[in-house]
């Protein structure tokens, strides 16, 4: 039987988030993990007198949610959980959709923010993060892989698996030779910027690069300053096209 234990509170909170009393959240939780079950056996593995055990199982069995057998004594076993509470999560999702539309209607357009990471670790957190959840792209400038090694070539592969558009623009020719063959997605720049760059969906990361360490970081999702940033990508972007290609004939050994 596969075990659950380790999530029980979580379940339990869950399913009181729901509309579910605490008795009826801490029975309906023993009966997906133990299954069909008597009242003793709920009593002892609940912690829940007898009297409110049966008052509970029949609030829950005229709701639909639990069956009674007929043996002796009588086990109770959940029944059609999973579409009332597929059905509830469904209700509940508009509700908070709808409460959301009423908020914005009163509350000005957030403008977003621009904050300072004092530390490469809560700086490059910040950045893995939005990485892991991003939906849109990820365009980088790297000037060195070393400065950031947490941007490894199975990690970018592992976002453009995703669907994502990534774009990696850099100064370093070994990094091209990581690829199994030349990738489009990956430009040379020259020279090489004094600067890590991250555009994450709506999200600009930029870090100084100061004795080839980055020390701290600028995290900004303002439309005006990520666009800045876009249109500055853009530029070297197609700028640099033509260079990514004239290094890559000078650095490929030739066939003979």
């Amino acid at each position: 039987m596969i075990t659950i234990r380790e999530d029980s509170e979580s379940i339990k909170n869950w399913l009181k988030s729901l509309g579910f009393t605490e008795r009826e959240s801490q029975i309906i939780y023993f009966l997906m993990e133990n299954g069909s079950s008597s009242v003793s056996e709920i009593v002892k593995g609940t912690g829940i007198a007898r009297p409110h055990v049966y008052t509970t199982l029949k609030t829950l069995s005229l709701r639909g949610l639990v069956s009674k057998s007929q043996d002796r004594p009588a086990k109770y076993a959940l029944s059609g959980i999973v579409g009332y509470l597929k059905e509830r999560v469904s209700r509940q999702l508009e509700v908070n959709k709808r409460m959301l539309k009423v908020i914005e209607t009163f509350l000005p357009k957030e403008q977003g923010v621009t904050r300072i990471h004092e530390e490469r670790k809560s700086f490059l957190e910040s950045l893995m993060y939005s990485l892991e959840n991003s939906q849109i792209k990820f365009w980088t400038v790297i000037p060195y892989t070393y400065v950031i090694e947490e941007l490894s070539v199975k990690r970018i592969l592992s976002i453009r698996s995703k669907g994502i558009e990534v774009r990696v623009a850099t100064s370093e020719v070994d990094l091209l030779k990581k690829f199994l063959e030349a990738p489009s997605f990956v430009r040379l720049i020259e020279p090489p910027p004094p600067f890590f760059l991250a555009i994450v969906d709506n999200r600009v990361f930029l870090s100084p690069i100061i004795r080839d360490k980055l020390t701290y970081g600028i995290e900004s999702d303002e439309e005006n300053v990520v666009k800045n940033f876009e249109r500055y990508f853009n530029h070297i972007w197609s700028d640099d096209y033509i260079v990514t290609l004239n290094k890559l004939r000078m650095t490929t050994p030739k066939e003979y």
